[in-house]
């Protein structure tokens, strides 16, 4: 009998790392009858994305793309007793995010990946709420604070200038056979109803957006990318990137809305990670998974190592 234990032995294996651990906050069960992995999350469904008890996308790739010969299907559930009410909240507002989350990677995986909890969804609470339309906040390169602005390798915005201020990721890309005119960074992916104002917020915003993004005119694609500085090394980047591509290909295809109008209708969509190193568990075999039933998007890896890059 197989046993969730055992399938985590066979992941450790699989990445050559011993000391590889389940999140504690996402409750994972295997039956092996059915080949099905049951994942129920907790907490997650109102907190960060960013965090690995929150990263159900992420787990459920890593799963299904290395292990698929034990794995046909994988299931989500989470208590619908732990759904926020309070509107005031933000955690109303990771909520509404994890929904829209959810109905992103069901539908695009549903020949292997089923939410189960259906007492709310991402459509179920558009109409519920009303909302008229979906609107991003308008784009604009964000201002570091005086602390942020203070040098160090580790520091991930101090990376995003050092990428802004140089050609170095402009000649990269071209590898990929992308040209893009400037990079830039804080693309902001808060989503409002109707009109960006602080009170019509339906996702979280503040802080919340696409690390560095650039349009190539030419080729006709947006570009974004999620960095990670070497001690940023987690499973929700995978659900990180997903949704971040999710929101602009929704808004290139006009389901959402731009704060600023852009002619940018049939644009391709790259996404790239943008690291020094991924967690072990991010196989080659999880990024084809995201590509496989992806038409206009296409994930890539791009590594860059920190000793290449120096700070004026």
């Amino acid at each position: 009998m197989i046993t969730i234990k055992d399938l985590l032995n066979k992941l450790k294996d699989i990445c050559g790392n011993k000391h590889i651990t389940l999140t504690k906050g996402i409750d994972f069960n295997y039956d092996e009858t059915s080949k099905t992995l049951h994942m129920i999350i907790k907490n997650g469904i109102k907190t960060n994305m960013q965090k690995d008890v929150s990263a159900f996308e992420g787990w459920a790739l890593i799963f299904k793309a290395n292990l698929g010969e034990y794995i046909d299907i994988v299931t989500l559930n989470w208590n619908k007793y732990d759904e926020p009410t309070d509107k005031s909240k933000e955690e109303w507002r990771h909520f509404n995010r994890f929904l829209y989350r959810v109905d992103k990677f069901e539908k695009l995986y549903s020949d292997w990946f089923k939410a189960e909890t259906q007492n709310n969804s991402w459509e179920k609470q558009v109409k519920n709420e009303g909302w008229s339309s979906l609107v991003l906040n308008k784009e604009g390169d964000r201002k570091l604070s005086e602390e942020e602005e203070k040098f160090s390798l580790d520091n991930e915005h101090e990376i995003e200038e050092y990428f802004k201020k140089n050609d170095k990721l402009k000649i990269e890309l071209k590898k990929y056979g992308i040209e893009i005119d400037e990079v830039k960074n804080q693309f902001p992916i808060g989503i409002f109803n109707g009109k960006v104002e602080k009170s019509n917020y339906i996702f979280t915003g503040g802080k919340s957006a696409i690390d560095l993004y650039g349009m190539d005119e030419k080729n006709k694609s947006f570009n974004i990318f999620e960095l990670k500085g070497y001690n940023n090394i987690k499973i929700g980047i995978l659900s990180e990137l997903f949704f971040y591509s999710s929101i602009i290909r929704d808004a290139i295809d006009g389901n959402i809305e731009f704060g600023e109008h852009k002619n940018i209708e049939n644009y391709k969509l790259n996404a790239f990670f943008l690291v020094q190193v991924l967690h072990p568990l991010i196989t080659e075999n999880v990024i084809k998974l995201l590509n496989v039933s992806n038409k206009r998007i296409e994930y890539h890896v791009l590594k860059y190592a920190i000793e290449d890059i120096k700070f004026d």
